[in-house]
């Protein structure tokens, strides 16, 4: 049973990783200079898919905050709004970290509060 744990921790680590590798991904190609459609729907398809493996994790940790993540900056990118994906994929992009234990979400704060004030807007309310 032990080595189940550290296989759904490992699980866990991956997924965590994969998550913020996309979402850097993202923040990537929305800085101005990159026009790559393919990798973009490639890194839209991992979150969402990643979205889906955290909710069926939900039973045994909240992640309400990375599905919130996640769905927003699935909206943001609709909005066809190049900086503010990129400042929101910015934002984010360390979120995952929170789940490793190696960040808390106080520590993205003052980036909420910029993001918000930048775009005139109320996200991460609820956290």
């Amino acid at each position: 049973m032990h080595n189940d744990k550290l296989t759904v921790q490992s699980m866990d680590s991956s997924i965590y990783n994969k998550l913020q590798n996309d979402f850097v991904m993202i923040r990537f190609l929305h800085c101005g200079i990159v026009n790559d459609t393919e990798s973009l729907n490639n890194a839209k398809n991992n979150i969402i898919m990643i979205r889906s493996v955290i909710e069926e994790m939900q039973g045994e940790n909240s992640h309400n905050l990375l599905v919130y993540c996640i769905d927003t900056l699935l909206e943001i990118i609709q909005e066809n709004n190049r900086e503010k994906t990129f400042d929101f994929a910015d934002l984010i992009h360390n979120m995952p970290e929170i789940y490793l234990g190696k960040r808390s979400i106080m520590s993205f704060k003052r980036g909420i509060r910029a993001f918000n004030k930048k775009y005139k807007a109320n996200y991460f309310i609820e956290f």
